[in-house]
């Protein structure tokens, strides 16, 4: 599933070039926001369904090509139907609430070209919250854990303020006793606001 999702991604940049300028410049800055799906892997995976996500980030251009930045994410994924029952809870959820940093590497490429490729790399908090729900009585329990992410995706110019942009990536969260992984894909909006310089 990954592999056809690159290669969606990577199909959806080749259609998207057109003669704009796409270079970014250093002093600027972009705020994106967007949603998608987190998938679960490994021990993960056996307990949890498919979830979906929200994300709102902010970016800081070190360079042309380099820029910093700080992300965070809401997700939720509900427990399998065989695991709840096997618990002999009625529903149960995992909830994550992350906030971190990352840093981000644009490849160069010609400047009428439309498309941005890039690949990033963070890390930060995950706020983990499991919460249960049986006989209409709902239990929880929560905990803050480091977690890092990194991954690949390409941003596209669809407008002289408006970026689109698509992105995959991996996480591993030190959770007590284990790590939890996931990938997650997003699709969304950037709003590039120009230094002016």
């Amino acid at each position: 599933m990954f592999r056809k999702s690159t290669l969606l991604v990577a199909a959806l940049a080749l259609l998207l070039v057109a003669p704009q300028a796409h270079a970014a410049a250093k002093g600027d800055v972009s705020i994106g926001v967007g949603g998608g799906a987190l998938i679960p892997l490994s021990e993960f995976k056996d307990s949890s369904k498919l979830g979906f996500l929200g994300g709102l980030d902010v970016d800081y251009m070190v360079t042309e090509a380099v820029s910093v930045g700080v992300d965070g994410m809401y997700s939720k994924n509900n427990l399998k139907d065989d695991v709840a029952t096997a618990l002999g809870i009625d529903k149960g959820s995992s909830t994550f609430f992350t906030g971190g940093g990352h840093l981000k590497y644009m490849f160069p490429m010609a400047s009428e070209s439309k498309i941005m490729p890039y690949v990033t790399a963070g890390g930060g908090v995950y706020h983990i919250k499991a919460e249960a729900t049986a006989s209409g009585v709902t239990a929880s329990a929560s905990e803050n854990k480091f977690g890092g992410h990194g991954g690949a995706g390409v941003s596209f110019k669809a407008g002289s303020s408006l970026n689109v942009d698509v992105q995959g990536l991996f996480h591993v969260v030190s959770t007590t006793g284990t790590s939890t992984k996931f990938v997650t894909f997003r699709g969304g909006v950037s709003f590039p606001l120009s230094s002016g310089k």
